[in-house]
C-alpha cells in the first residue's frame, strides 16, 4: 500500500516497538513484566463489568451520542481539572470528548497547525507529538525535566534548535505535560 509523503515524517510508534521487544523476550522464555502502555494487570472488578453489561443491554444507549458528549461528563471533567491541576475550564466551551489522548493530541495538531508552523511540545512527551509533522507543522522541543516534575517552562525554548520556515507561526500545543498518561 502506498501512503502519502506526509507519513514519511511520522516516527515509528514507540509502544509498537516495545510490544515487539516484549514478544521476542517472551518467545525466548523470559518472563517480562510490562510497564509500557499502562494496560491493567488485574481483571476489571466484577461490579464494573456487570454495570457495563447492564448499560450495553439498555436500548436507550444504542443510538450514537451527541458529538459533544453528555453535559454531565463535561462537568465532571471540568471538576477533575480543577481538583487535580487547579485549572478552571468552561465545560460548555473548553471541553471536547475524544477517544483517548493520542486521538485528541493528533487532532489538535491537525486543527491548529498550518504548513510551516512550529508546535512547542513537552520533551519528554507523548510519542503522538510527532504528529505535528504530518499536519504540515514541525515539532519544537520544550524541555520538561524530571527533577522539576516534568513541567515545561517556555523560557527554556531554544529557537536555534528549531528553525521554522520564514514567517511561520509558533504555537504551543495545549497539553498536560506528563511523559505518561
Amino acid at each position: 500500500m502506498l501512503f502519502s509523503r506526509r507519513m514519511d515524517n511520522l516516527a515509528p510508534y514507540l509502544f509498537a516497538q516495545l510490544e515487539q521487544k516484549i514478544s521476542d523476550k517472551r518467545k525466548s522464555g523470559i518472563d517480562v513484566i510490562s510497564l509500557g502502555i499502562g494496560d491493567p494487570d488485574l481483571p476489571t472488578p466484577a461490579y464494573i463489568v456487570e454495570e457495563m453489561q447492564r448499560q450495553v443491554a439498555d436500548a436507550r444507549n444504542h443510538p450514537y451520542p451527541s458529538n459533544w458528549g453528555l453535559p454531565e461528563f463535561a462537568e465532571a471533567a471540568a471538576s477533575f481539572y480543577q481538583r487535580r491541576f487547579g485549572v478552571d475550564i468552561d465545560p460548555a466551551k473548553e471541553f471536547f470528548p475524544v477517544l483517548g489522548a493520542k486521538e485528541g493530541l493528533a487532532h489538535i495538531c491537525w486543527a491548529i497547525l498550518d504548513e510551516g508552523d512550529l508546535a512547542l511540545v513537552p520533551d519528554p512527551g507523548y510519542p503522538v507529538y510527532s504528529g505535528c509533522s504530518i499536519s504540515g507543522g514541525s515539532r519544537g522541543p520544550l524541555p520538561a525535566p524530571a527533577g522539576e516534575g516534568f513541567h515545561p517552562r517556555s523560557g527554556r525554548y531554544q529557537p536555534r534548535r528549531c528553525r521554522p520556515s520564514q514567517g511561520a507561526l509558533h504555537r504551543l500545543v495545549p497539553t498536560i505535560p506528563r511523559p505518561v498518561s
